[in-house]
């Protein structure tokens, strides 16, 4: 797993089970005991935000300060979002779980967002909305606040491999 930042940093998570940040100087900002699948970046630049097979999500200051566990969402993580004021982080789960951390309320326990039933494999968070790509090829837009449905664009049975967003056109590609 590999992201930019918005200030250039670049952090990368793999099967090494590392979470490194690139750079002059690269270096380690951490471990999970298991395959680092996600890695995400806060909107603010400051802090990587990742998330492993192992079950677990950790928040890790691009500044060299100690990461911060998050609670355990209950099973493998694929992929992790920051909302664009990086008020909240978005967690999908291979049990299809879709979570929301509240950032500002570290210790909160994480709000479930939906139960796909099928691994969510993709996240990409917007301004008041989630969409999000399934094991089974559920392609879905939801509201971040409440979870409700905003958009169904589900076309085969396939999984869902990559999305991204452009905000200057408003559309989401997605690959399977």
């Amino acid at each position: 797993a590999v992201t930019f930042g918005p200030t250039g940093a670049l952090v990368s998570g793999g099967d090494d089970f590392t979470v490194r940040l690139w750079g002059e100087v690269p270096r380690v900002l951490g471990w999970h005991l298991g395959k680092v699948a996600t890695v995400a970046i806060s909107p603010d630049g400051r802090v990587a935000a990742s998330g492993s097979w192992d079950g677990t999500i950790h928040l890790w200051p691009l500044d060299g300060s100690d990461g911060q566990a998050l609670p355990v969402p209950g099973s493998g993580v694929n992929s992790v979002a920051f909302d664009p004021i990086g008020r909240f982080l978005f967690a999908g789960t291979s049990k299809g779980a879709l979570l929301r951390y509240d950032l500002w309320d570290p210790g909160a326990t994480p709000y479930p967002m939906i139960q796909h039933g099928f691994g969510v494999n993709q996240l990409i968070a917007g301004d008041g909305w989630v969409a999000y790509g399934a094991v089974d090829g559920g392609t879905r837009v939801i509201d971040a606040n409440t979870g409700a449905p905003i958009a169904d664009f589900t076309l085969d049975r396939r999984p869902i491999l990559a999305m991204d967003y452009h905000p200057d056109t408003a559309q989401i590609a997605v690959g399977d």
